[in-house]
């Protein structure tokens, strides 16, 4: 992840109301899909890998809609930030 975790976690809970602990474990789910993967440069191609990626696919139904929604989260906190 490019950006600082600790402003991830911020902008996590000013714009979705998360508590602390729960936004603190946003930055190590999107880790875990870009080492899946890497960091790609944009969404959409992002999650096509993911998909593609048999890593992934082996996870479990839950663990990979949490990744999902960790790589949706970071691509909404970049385009977020782009616009500062």
């Amino acid at each position: 992840m490019k950006a600082d975790p600790e402003d991830f976690i911020g902008w996590l809970q000013a714009e979705y109301g998360l508590q602390a602990n729960s936004a603190r474990d946003w930055p190590s789910r999107v880790q875990r899909a870009f080492r899946l993967v890497g960091q790609l440069n944009n969404e959409s191609r992002q999650l096509a890998a993911l998909e593609e990626n048999s890593e992934f696919r082996a996870l479990t139904t839950g663990v990979k809609s949490q990744l999902r929604r960790a790589v949706r989260l970071h691509w909404l906190y970049e385009r977020a930030q782009k616009k500062r």
